[in-house]
């Protein structure tokens, strides 16, 4: 029902991945989204959907964001004139401005980098300054620390997606960096090469005379192909969708095999610390649909809690723990880890994230009532006399 709801409003048509055909006779879109099977386009302004999370831009330039079945919210405080738009996770970014889902059905503007030449995939975010630097930032305070990708020869668009950022340089090269660090190469695009993506190992880009082009960075030696589409466009896995030469939305394969492709974490939103007795939402975003996704906590070794959520089109909501251990009282004021799984609906395997399997973290408990001391065990180690 949130589907269909939110396809009948503002001329958005949608309809689930077909194989390689033609769609419709109507006029070109205006933009177009691939996401979790789902081809999306609108005949106005721009679109792009992540999960359950849709950012949209109309016709006269305003900018609004739903997450779920929430109403949209308004976002404001940005540029005027038509910006590129970017959903990923509960993050938006328009133009050089990002924003990210907070409570109560609201958004928090977190940065501005000052330039279009942004992108982010969840909480990463990579930018291009005027002095031909490359920038990043990690919105999560547990992100890698490095906010230099490289100091010298940046021109114009940039693209990050998982563990891999890309970049093109005044004599028409893309960069690519990854796979903290241990993956470093440049190839040939042209100079009039812009609207960089990426989407897993597949890298895209739009050449001078609108063409389209990809390659598979995953291929030892990995070379680009022109794919006979124009823009807009959009990549999910192994599908392309675009617009072919009688103007028509057309969706096809890549011209090479994309290969596994795990579903990856895009944000974690995970509150670090709660109150003993107080529930815990955490909430996850995954570049695929999922199932079986649970949660397991654990307390001093042992298990204290198992969350269980459904994942529609990749967004893991509905977690909630309610600060209780198994007897039903306040779980003790103590540093508690979790653990996260999920399973690819199509195969692919279990969920991974910049670290690798098994996605985990620490909740830190704190006495109920008190006063605003840490949990043991989360930041400070008390020994086993504690702090009397």
């Amino acid at each position: 029902m949130l589907l269909a709801a939110l396809c009948l409003a503002g001329c958005l048509i949608c309809a689930c991945l077909p194989t390689s055909r033609a769609l419709g006779a109507t006029t070109a879109p205006s933009d177009l989204s691939l996401n979790a099977r789902r081809l999306l386009r609108t005949s106005s302004g721009a679109l792009s959907v992540s999960g359950t999370h849709w950012l949209r831009r109309s016709a006269d330039n305003q900018y609004t964001v739903q997450h779920g079945s929430s109403p949209q919210i308004t976002l404001t405080g940005i540029p005027s004139g038509p910006q590129r738009i970017k959903q990923s996770g509960p993050y938006s970014l328009i133009g050089g401005t990002v924003f990210v889902a907070a409570p109560k059905n609201t958004a928090r503007l977190v940065l501005r980098t000052g330039t279009a030449n942004t992108d982010l995939f969840g909480p990463h975010v990579v930018w291009s300054t005027a002095d031909g630097q490359i920038r990043q930032q990690y919105l999560n305070p547990e992100g890698p620390a490095k906010k230099v990708l490289a100091r010298t020869g940046a021109a114009g668009p940039v693209a990050v997606w998982g563990p891999r950022s890309a970049w093109l340089d005044t004599s028409g090269r893309i960069h690519v960096a990854g796979r903290l660090g241990f993956e470093r190469r440049t190839v040939p695009a042209g100079p009039r090469a812009h609207d960089l993506r990426l989407n897993y190992a597949t890298l895209s880009w739009t050449a001078g005379d609108g063409s389209i082009h990809v390659m598979n960075l995953g291929e030892s030696e990995p070379r680009g192909r022109r794919v006979d589409l124009h823009p807009p466009y959009a990549i999910d896995g192994q599908r392309i969708a675009g617009i072919d030469a009688s103007g028509r939305v057309h969706v096809q394969n890549l011209p090479f095999r994309v290969g596994r492709q795990a579903p990856w974490i895009i944000s974690a939103q995970t509150t670090a610390t709660i109150r003993s007795g107080r529930p815990w939402k955490p909430r996850f975003d995954v570049s695929k649909p999922v199932r079986n996704a649970k949660l397991v906590i654990y307390g001093s070794g042992s298990p204290t809690g198992t969350l269980t959520s459904p994942a529609r089109y990749g967004t893991v909501g509905g977690l909630r723990w309610d600060g209780k251990d198994a007897s039903g009282r306040a779980a003790a004021p103590i540093c508690y880890n979790w653990v996260f799984s999920a399973e690819a609906v199509d195969g692919s395997g279990p969920v991974i994230s910049d670290l690798g399997p098994h996605p985990a973290g620490s909740l830190n408990v704190t006495p109920a009532g008190g006063d605003g001391g840490i949990g043991m065990g989360c930041f400070l180690d008390l020994g086993p006399q504690g702090s009397g």
